[in-house]
């Protein structure tokens, strides 16, 4: 599996001046000022300030609450389980005075049952079923009453389209839908709350999404998404991390219909920053121009999962191999390990009776540790030894460095392989070679596989913004894009750690104070 990482800069150029503002009222929630008697007499208060009750009565189906997490909140209720109800609440007026593509979000949680958000002009009834000049919705799926139960709180994100032929003006408001919405009686209770309704136009001066594909991939049906994780419109300026062999291609889509978008593809994964950056230019027909930027920066060495081309079902960025490998699914995360595609692992699918193996390309930086994770389905029936072996020849005479059969019962869950190899010979490649012994399909996986650099890696180009060091009780947390050497001292200046990091590296310490140190950079940190 492909383990690449996408880290914004801290400091990254925004495409708007001014973030979007919200445009509905009292989205939190916190003002609410009207008292009124509900169904058993007492008093109650209605709904928020600048919302309005739709369907169901003030007191039963709408409530105050106040949340110790999130403060006042609007508890939304219905225990009616023999119908299936069209529950909804709205905004006072709003003005929609342009089209384009609005995003509404908001918290919940509870026992959540929700059907749509709609834009609706005037003070007629929201419609779910027909998209009108003045009625505009999309429904909300996957918080269906009785099996969206929540525990805790949970964003909700959905975007709505406005399209050119809408009649624009100053009274719509935006409706929610909720309550139960499918199933047979008796129905469960719908009894969640809400929270942070927030309603902005996006901008379509500039990008709705940016694809980083591998090299010469074609799409297929049921293929990954390689949508650029972490984007937004507003965010101009990526750094992608990789241990791509070629450089991925970049695409981009256009927040406006009609716009013109130009790409620059980067040249190089290594070198100077105009080779390694691609550069997008997105230009309205109006004329206004956007510039987004994804710099690609190599990681060290041959660091890397096992990235498939999904075509035909080959591991890429892998030098010569000899057999038939599978793309298998499985479950669990192996101790953390990041995928990029699902958690899929490889498999030597070869029938015949002999040796297959899978290499790596040249390690130009060496390789000081290399680990692996193996897992056995079948112990009884496929006791394929794997072999890990390397060589630094151009007609390879490979030595074995490691020898396993995993042929145990602790072979059955996945089981991580850690050796030392502490190799800067040049031309050095390792593979994994695959004994088999009977004609078999192949029940022993390999997965997440990384190789660690020889030595020590430098930091100049690192910042410390790009190194994320924080405390988890006593333990010292570090996340960096690519490896990097760290030093730990006491605030005494005694060294308690010197390692490498690479993603993220934990380290357990005693209550005080650390300084943390990464070439020229520092950091003090408080267990």
């Amino acid at each position: 599996m492909k383990k690449f990482f996408i880290l914004t800069i801290a400091l990254c150029t925004l495409a708007l001046a001014v973030a979007a503002q919200n445009i509905v009222s009292n989205g939190n929630f916190e003002n609410w000022t009207y008292i009124h008697k509900n169904i058993a007499g007492a008093d109650s208060l209605a709904m928020p300030d600048n919302w309005l009750r739709g369907a169901g009565a003030l007191g039963v189906n709408y409530l105050q609450e106040n949340d110790v997490e999130r403060g006042k909140v609007l508890r939304l209720v219905d225990a009616d389980g023999a119908t299936v109800n069209a529950r909804r609440f709205s905004s006072t007026n709003i003005g929609i005075a342009e089209s384009g593509v609005y995003r509404v979000s908001f918290w919940v949680k509870g026992n959540v049952g929700l059907r749509a958000v709609v834009l609706v002009k005037g003070t007629g009834a929201p419609s779910t079923n027909t998209q009108s000049a003045t009625n505009h919705f999309t429904t909300i799926t996957g918080f269906v009453s009785g099996t969206a139960n929540l525990s805790s709180w949970t964003k909700v994100t959905a975007d709505i389209n406005v399209p050119t032929t809408a009649t624009l003006g100053e009274d719509y408001r935006l409706h929610l839908s909720w309550s139960i919405s499918t199933g047979t009686a008796p129905r469960p209770t719908v009894d969640f709350v809400v929270d942070d309704i927030v309603l902005q136009k996006l901008s379509d001066e500039g990008l709705n999404s940016i694809n980083i594909i591998p090299l010469n991939y074609t799409a297929t049906q049921g293929t990954p998404s390689f949508a650029l994780n972490g984007f937004s419109p507003e965010i101009l300026n990526y750094v992608f991390n990789t241990s791509y062999l070629d450089v991925p291609v970049v695409e981009a889509t256009p927040a406006r219909a009609g716009s013109q978008v130009s790409i620059t593809q980067a040249s190089s994964l290594t070198g100077a920053l105009a080779d390694r950056k691609a550069t997008i230019i997105v230009t309205t027909n109006d004329s206004k121009v956007t510039v987004y930027t994804v710099e690609f920066r190599k990681n060290p060495g041959f660091i890397s999962g096992i990235p498939w081309d999904i075509r035909n079902n080959t591991p890429v960025e892998w030098g010569e191999m000899a057999g038939v490998y599978t793309r298998n699914s499985s479950t669990g995360t192996n101790n953390n390990k990041f995928p990029t595609f699902g958690n899929t692992s490889l498999r030597c699918n070869a029938t015949s009776e002999t040796g297959f193996f899978i290499t790596t390309p040249v390690l130009e930086n060496g390789a000081s540790t290399l680990s692996f994770f193996v897992k056995n389905f079948n112990i009884v029936d496929d006791q394929t030894p794997v072999v890990v072996q390397k060589s630094d020849d151009e007609n390879p005479e490979w030595t074995e460095i490691h020898r396993l059969v995993p042929n145990t019962s602790d072979w059955l869950s996945w089981k991580e392989v850690i050796l030392t190899i502490n190799d800067n010979s040049p031309g050095l490649k390792i593979r994994f070679m695959f004994e088999k012994s009977i004609t078999t399909s192949g029940t022993v996986h390999i997965d997440d596989v990384e190789i660690r650099p020889f030595g020590a890696t430098a930091t100049d180009n690192i910042a410390m913004t790009d190194i994320h060091v924080y405390a988890a009780g006593n333990q010292l947390i570090i996340n960096s894009p690519q490896p990097v050497r760290y030093e730990v001292y006491t605030i005494n200046g005694v060294k308690v750690v010197e390692a490498m990091s690479s993603e993220r590296s934990s380290v357990t310490l005693e209550k005080g104070v650390y300084i943390v140190r990464s070439g020229n950079l520092s950091v003090k940190i408080v267990l």
